[in-house]
C-alpha cells in the first residue's frame, strides 16, 4: 500500500434516540464471512460513481474494516471509544474533506440497512451491523525499517490492541497477547501492560463490571508486582492513566510508612 492513504471504517450497531443516534455498540460478533460480503455489498454499490473510485473498502479482520484511498484525507476523526454510548453528531468528521465522507457515511448505512446479512442476524437475535465508523486516518506505511543491530529488543508489551501491536513492530518491541495474569520474565529490562478493560467499563456505565476488574485486577497484578518491588526483582512501577496522569512507585517509597497512604486510584483520576 505504497503512497495509500487509509481510515478505520469499524462496523458498529448505531441506536436511535429521539432525534439522535448512538454508537450503541462497536464490538460486535461479526463472522468473517458476514464481513466479506457486507465489504463486497458496499464497494459493488459505489463502481458505478466514477468520482469514487479513488477508495476501496477492504478487510484487516472481521471487526477491523479500513478504507483504502489514492488521495489524501484531509479530516479530523474521534476513536470509537470515545463516542460509545453517546451522540455521535458532536464527534461526526471534521475537516476540508468532512462533508464528502460524512455523505459516504450516510449511504454506508443505507446499504447496511437492506443487507440479507442483517435481516438474518436480527432474526437471530443479535444486533444488526448498521452502520461504520471512520476514524484513524493517516498515510500508510509501506514497510518498516531495517531492523536493528541487536536483535533482541530490551522491551516487552502485553496487550490485545491492534494499534498496539502495530507501534511495536514498528519499533522492534516485543508483543505478547495480553495474560490474565502477572508474568514474571527477567529476560526483558522494561514491560509494558496495557489493559483497556477498565476503559470500556466505564463507557458503557457498568460499575459492577468496574468493580470486578478492579478485585481481578488486584488479585492478578497488583498483589504479585508488589511481592517482586519489594524483594527486589524489579526496580519501579509506573500507573499511567488513559487522561495522562502518572504515579511512579519504587521500593524507597513503599517503605516510607510515615506517609499518609492514599488509595492509588486517587493519582491516576482524570
Amino acid at each position: 500500500m505504497s503512497n495509500k492513504w487509509v481510515m478505520r471504517a469499524d462496523p458498529c450497531f448505531m441506536a436511535p434516540d429521539r432525534d439522535q443516534l448512538i454508537l450503541a455498540e462497536n464490538k460486535l460478533d461479526i463472522s468473517l464471512k458476514e464481513a466479506k460480503q457486507l465489504i463486497d455489498e458496499i464497494n459493488q454499490f459505489f463502481t458505478q460513481f466514477d468520482e469514487e473510485k479513488f477508495w476501496s473498502l477492504e478487510l484487516g479482520s472481521a471487526d477491523r474494516w479500513y478504507i483504502v484511498s489514492e488521495k489524501p484525507l484531509n479530516i479530523e476523526c474521534s476513536a470509537p471509544e470515545k463516542v460509545l454510548m453517546q451522540s455521535v453528531k458532536p464527534f461526526l468528521l471534521k475537516g476540508k474533506d468532512s462533508p464528502h465522507w460524512i455523505n459516504l457515511f450516510n449511504e454506508f448505512q443505507m446499504i447496511l440497512h437492506k443487507s440479507s446479512i442483517n435481516k438474518k442476524r436480527l432474526e437471530q437475535g443479535q444486533a444488526a451491523i448498521n452502520s461504520v465508523w471512520f476514524w484513524g486516518a493517516g498515510e500508510s506505511i509501506d514497510s518498516l525499517d531495517e531492523p536493528q543491530i541487536n536483535n533482541k529488543s530490551n522491551h516487552c508489551v502485553y496487550s490485545n490492541n491492534i494499534i498496539a501491536k502495530g507501534l511495536c513492530n514498528q519499533q522492534h518491541y516485543e508483543y505478547r497477547p495480553l495474560t490474565e495474569h502477572y508474568q514474571t520474565d527477567d529476560s526483558f529490562l522494561n514491560v509494558t501492560y496495557i489493559i483497556e478493560d477498565f476503559s470500556q467499563a466505564m463507557q458503557q456505565r457498568d460499575i459492577f463490571s468496574w468493580v470486578g476488574l478492579l478485585q481481578q485486577y488486584e488479585e492478578n497484578f497488583l498483589i504479585p508486582i508488589l511481592k517482586d518491588l519489594k524483594s527486589g526483582k524489579i526496580n519501579e512501577v509506573k500507573f499511567i492513566s488513559p487522561s495522562g496522569k502518572n504515579l511512579l512507585i519504587t521500593k524507597k517509597l513503599i517503605n516510607r510508612w510515615w506517609k499518609r497512604i492514599q488509595p492509588y486510584y486517587t493519582h491516576l483520576t482524570a
